[in-house]
């Protein structure tokens, strides 16, 4: 993404990897950071504390979910990302996110279709990011072929009526409706109408052609990250 969309050309990443002892993270703002750290570690705490001896189980198998942070959720920017379950060198785990900002004028200006297609192919690099030989080397080579897609959308995109339904649970969708659904986070963030949301999605069938939708204002509660664990 380009111009007012701002400057980075990558991904920025942000905690734990099989090859990593510890947190580790790149290109991605303080601001971000502390708020994405504080609300990961609460949801994981309440989720153990809901499921006890199930969330090992819940965690490890859970989907990786996709994500559209409105502004003002992690900072001013918004943020398309992705969230999937991980663990460190030590045995301790925690997610692993990949994430991109984009400046709130540039919103509405996006071909979400892109970066849907986007964060479906830097899905399967996540994946590939759990191999025990890796290092912090070859995860930043293989983000090198992934920078966000630059491209501005010069057509009339389609936009949901608004994102009222998905407030309760997550819904089964046609994966071809998830672009008209960020036009309307898109278009409510631009106008600056209600709370800031996040809408989050995952892959429900092996070719892709479902998908799992739902949105909360702010960042899901403890009770909404352990919904998001068993895929809904």
């Amino acid at each position: 993404m380009s111009g007012a969309a701002g400057a980075q050309t990558l991904p920025g990443w942000y905690g734990k990897l099989p090859f990593l002892g510890d947190f580790a993270g790149r290109r991605l703002p303080p601001s971000f950071v502390s708020t994405w750290d504080d609300w990961l570690q609460s949801v994981i705490y309440g989720g153990r504390s809901l499921l006890g001896e199930e969330w090992l189980t819940r965690y490890l198998n859970s989907p990786i979910w996709h994500f559209c942070l409105a502004p003002g959720v992690c900072g001013n920017n918004a943020w398309f990302g992705l969230l999937m379950s991980s663990v460190d060198r030590a045995n301790r785990h925690f997610p692993f996110t990949l994430a991109h900002g984009v400046a709130r004028e540039s919103l509405t200006d996006l071909a979400m279709s892109s970066i849907t297609r986007w964060l479906g192919a830097l899905e399967h690099e996540a994946v590939a990011m759990l191999d025990l030989e890796g290092s912090v080397q070859a995860l930043e080579d293989r983000l090198a072929s992934f920078a966000p897609p630059a491209g501005l959308d010069d057509t009339r995109p389609r936009v949901a009526d608004n994102l009222s339904h998905y407030f309760d649970r997550p819904l089964l969708v046609a994966s071809s409706e998830v672009p008209a659904l960020l036009a309307a986070l898109a278009n409510e963030s631009t106008r600056g109408a209600g709370a800031a949301v996040s809408l989050w999605w995952s892959t429900a069938d092996d070719q892709g052609r479902g998908a799992l939708v739902w949105a909360c204002q702010g960042l899901p509660s403890a009770e909404g990250y352990t919904t998001m664990l068993s895929g809904g």
